[in-house]
């Protein structure tokens, strides 16, 4: 598909989101003669920086796809669901709560897969006195991929989360095979 959009605005928190039903209209139009194969997606702040790849805010391409637009689309599902974490941890990092909680449950509508923003979610559980419900999201998660409960001690280990030895314990007992 050859299709060029230029938004005539900045991009924001929502970026790439109002430009990919762009993307199935040009398809419908009659896209690429070779059919479906391959889809992109820039994005730039609006900006013109010293660097032109300093002003980057998504650039997703996806190649040798049977379904390209619907792969970008959810790429920039994903995007837009971990730059809503990004601001969560940078918000609770300056102590900033009130910007905190809708910024993580913006990640976790945007991608209730991804396993980041429920890890993010448990430890919030967890410091608002939800034990059992922090022990149970820890486990789902912790089911699926083992390995974040050592990832989420030594990220605790090197002061990047809180080293909170409850939240140890209930990390600890979440692993599985844990009893």
């Amino acid at each position: 598909m050859a299709a060029r959009i230029v938004a005539p605005r900045p991009a924001r928190d929502g970026a790439g989101a109002d430009l990919c039903p762009a993307a199935p209209a040009a398809e419908a139009a009659g896209g690429d003669v070779r059919g479906r194969q391959s889809a992109a997606l820039l994005v730039v702040d609006g900006e013109r920086p010293e660097k032109p790849w300093h002003g980057r805010v998504f650039d997703l391409r996806v190649e040798d796809h049977p379904e390209p637009v619907k792969e970008l689309a959810r790429l920039v599902r994903l995007r837009r669901a971990y730059r809503a974490h990004d601001r969560f941890l940078h918000a609770v990092q300056a102590g900033r709560m009130d910007e905190a909680a809708p910024a993580l449950q913006e990640a976790l509508d945007l991608a209730p897969e991804l396993d980041e923003p429920r890890l993010s979610a448990a430890v919030g559980l967890y410091h608002r006195g939800r034990l059992q419900d922090a022990r149970d999201l820890f486990q789902e998660i912790f089911a699926r991929k083992p390995g974040l409960a050592e990832w989420l001690i030594r990220m605790a280990e090197a002061g990047l989360v809180p080293a909170d030895p409850g939240l140890r314990r209930v990390v600890q007992d979440a692993r599985p095979g844990a009893s």
